[in-house]
């Protein structure tokens, strides 16, 4: 899994970053999955799934909030 780069996700559009955060939240729910069976065998990517939905829902609540971001 490649981690995304803050800059990159700045630069989706709203319906992209919307799309790109339902992808990411599947494949981390599937690889959940696979690492709970034992069938997972990088469990870095797990790391890297999360942090980018963690920079996926922070580049959305700063457009959602812009006044409350910047404080």
């Amino acid at each position: 899994m490649k981690a995304l780069k803050l800059g990159e996700v700045r630069r989706l559009t709203p319906p992209e970053l919307a799309e790109r955060e339902q992808n990411v939240r599947s494949q981390l729910l599937k690889a959940r999955i696979q690492h709970s069976q034992r069938q997972f065998p990088k469990t870095g990517d797990l790391q890297a799934l999360r942090r980018n939905l963690a920079r996926i829902l922070t580049v959305r609540a700063e457009r959602d909030h812009p006044k409350e971001a910047k404080a």
